[in-house]
């Protein structure tokens, strides 16, 4: 987000650096468009769960809500600050003499911020604030002191419709990856870098993971999640019990990711009416990956789900990974998609 706002900032100087009758401003915010989307984008998907998070940390951990609390050094700084001679000068109009208001509103604010209204959640709320309210709001004043006939009044028009357009698009995304969310609660010991961008959730499917010798889950109930970009293995916990409250707010335990590029191949295995498997190979740096996975569902629910991973794969990387079917594990080196 810096560095997009810095973008603005140079051009907006660049542009009053050398105003004349012809100058524009609102064009830089349409040039800034898609920018700022993908700047925003992740903060937007992020900001609730964060706040969640320091309000759950600061509950359960005393060093941090200790940590993140203004300290009250901080409001002694100011007021040693304001007492100095080239400060108390600032203090006042430079025409009038008197003393100035827009100086001493801006030490009274610090001041209070100072005194801990200036919480953390502020700071982390304070883009939301500045993009969805302050700054359609000051280009929309500006356009309202702008005449028709002003080259800037269409512009700035445009301006304010980008940034609705930013905001609808950001919307969007984020009720598309709300069911995420829902999910993402509900794991333990989840990567943060899955929270950085929102995922669209396709479906989900119960196995029973089957050990090949080198894979640390051994037979135990899990859930394969399938999203548009990814998928994500996590074992299935059971609720706990603490006071004789069932705590249930974690339900998965995360053990496995993979992004769809890396998927080669799938292959369904019969061995007995007993025993069906799900095989997925995964390409590793090193050496391939096989994730093995017993059946405990229907042929027909495995069988769309296996559907499914096919089409995500070719939608997200345009291949069309093979699906094996037989009565054995190993795979055809020859029909694995590269």
């Amino acid at each position: 987000m810096r560095k997009a706002h810095d973008r603005i900032v140079q051009k907006m100087g660049e542009v009053l650096d050398t105003w004349n009758d012809n100058s524009t401003i609102g064009d830089i915010f349409v040039d800034e468009e898609s920018s700022l989307t993908e700047a925003y984008s992740p903060y937007f998907h992020t900001l609730e769960a964060s706040l969640q998070y320091i309000k759950e940390n600061r509950k359960q951990n005393a060093k941090f809500n200790a940590f993140i609390v203004v300290s009250p050094w901080v409001l002694a700084e100011m007021v040693e600050l304001w007492a100095q001679p080239d400060f108390v000068a600032s203090r006042y109009d430079c025409h009038s003499g008197k003393p100035c208001t827009v100086a001493i509103d801006t030490y009274e604010r610090e001041r209070d911020r100072s005194l801990g209204k200036q919480k953390l959640e502020y700071l982390l709320n304070i883009p939301f604030q500045q993009i969805t309210s302050r700054i359609p709001a000051s280009l929309k004043e500006i356009k309202n002191q702008t005449t028709t006939i002003d080259p800037d009044h269409e512009p700035l028009g445009n301006a304010i419709i980008a940034v609705d357009r930013m905001l609808a698009t950001i919307n969007e995304s984020k009720r598309m990856g709300a069911e995420s969310e829902t999910i993402f609660k509900k794991i333990q010991n989840l990567p943060s870098h899955l929270l950085k961008s929102p995922k669209q959730f396709v479906c989900g499917m119960q196995f029973m993971s089957m050990s090949d010798g080198s894979t640390p889950w051994n037979y135990i109930l899990v859930e394969l999640l399938l999203f548009k970009d990814c998928i994500l293995m996590a074992e299935k916990m059971e609720p706990t019990v603490s006071c004789g409250i069932r705590k249930i707010s974690r339900t998965m335990k995360f053990l496995e990711y993979c992004h769809l590029v890396r998927i080669r191949g799938v292959r369904i295995v019969h061995n007995s009416d007993e025993e069906r498997m799900l095989v997925i190979v995964v390409r590793n740096p090193t050496k391939d990956a096989e994730w093995y996975l017993q059946f405990v569902h229907t042929d027909d629910a495995i069988n769309e789900f296996v559907g499914k991973l096919v089409d995500e794969v070719f939608m997200t990387t345009g291949r069309r990974i093979p699906i094996d079917i037989g009565d054995s594990t190993e795979f055809d080196d020859t029909t694995l998609n590269e």
